[in-house]
């Protein structure tokens, strides 16, 4: 497995997996892409309360 930091845009990465961050209920620019990318999913879970930011938390999204 190999582990990689960038500061490009998500929409170029090739990856099987990404990790972004959520930081006081903010989403970060790759988050924000991401949600934006796959109609708000990560946004309406933050409005629901369905997922709690916090040290640590970890919410697994899978998409096609």
């Amino acid at each position: 497995m190999e582990i990689k930091s960038s500061n490009e845009s998500i929409a170029t990465v090739e990856a099987d997996a990404v990790v972004v961050g959520v930081y006081r209920g903010q989403l970060t620019a790759a988050a924000d892409e991401i949600d934006r990318e796959n109609g708000g999913v990560i946004s309406r879970l933050l409005e629901l309360e369905e997922f709690k930011p916090d040290v640590g938390k970890v919410l697994p999204l899978y998409f096609p």
